[in-house]
């Protein structure tokens, strides 16, 4: 059995879609993606706090007890470098700055349209480093969101550049009312979006594959 596996097909660049992001108007976060311990290092210490994702693509773990985990967003400190070589032979990092958010954004495009989701997760310490570590217990409370016709049309713009007609992005609200990109999954859910605002989103997918548009 192989010890890691890729949990879909869609193949996206996430340094590239933060390139076009940035180039669209987006503010990105701080990056760097090394396997040197000591750029590691120094990224840092310029940035209070840092966290670490996948390059690519999520992958899933089968650890040896053969439990199944999920890599997503984790925060990290110096302590979680030991691994790296100091001669720059490590596993390559992708490394950003944690950016304290008042919401996170979920938004599903489809065809030039677009329904976006705010998801309040940064009161719930499983949920504010990533809203995808679910509390069953406590749920992060989502509402439907309207964004600005200048950030509508910068996602056109977008996915107009990655050569995308559908997917889900991703953004933080800053404390500041700063909008801020992070990534976009061709194939990211949207089930939640519509339930939680009434969206009706299977409609519309529906809809728009009959017209053949």
């Amino acid at each position: 059995m192989p010890r890691f596996f890729v949990t879909h097909s869609n193949y996206t660049k996430k340094l590239w879609n933060l390139f076009l992001a940035q180039k669209v108007g987006f503010t990105i976060p701080n990056t760097l993606v090394s396997n040197d311990s000591r750029l590691l290092k120094g990224f840092l210490e310029k940035n209070e706090k840092v966290i670490t994702k996948s390059i690519e693509r999520d992958l899933n773990h089968f650890n040896e007890a053969r439990y199944l985990g999920v890599f997503g967003t984790r925060l990290i400190d110096k302590s979680n470098l030991q691994p790296y070589r100091l001669d720059g032979t490590g596993y390559h990092s992708l490394l950003q700055n944690y950016i304290e958010k008042e919401y996170e954004l979920r938004v599903f495009f489809l065809k030039e349209k677009i329904w976006a989701m705010a998801i309040f997760s940064q009161s719930n310490t499983q949920t504010q480093i990533d809203f995808r570590a679910y509390d069953a217990q406590v749920p992060n409370r989502m509402v439907p969101f309207i964004l600005s016709d200048e950030n509508q049309s910068k996602i056109s713009e977008f996915m107009k550049l990655a050569n995308l007609d559908t997917g889900s992005l991703d953004f933080v609200m800053t404390k500041e009312k700063k909008l801020v990109f992070l990534e976009v999954n061709p194939v990211g859910q949207y089930d939640f979006v519509s339930t939680n605002c009434n969206y009706y989103l299977h409609e519309e997918i529906a809809i728009t594959l009959s017209n053949g548009k």
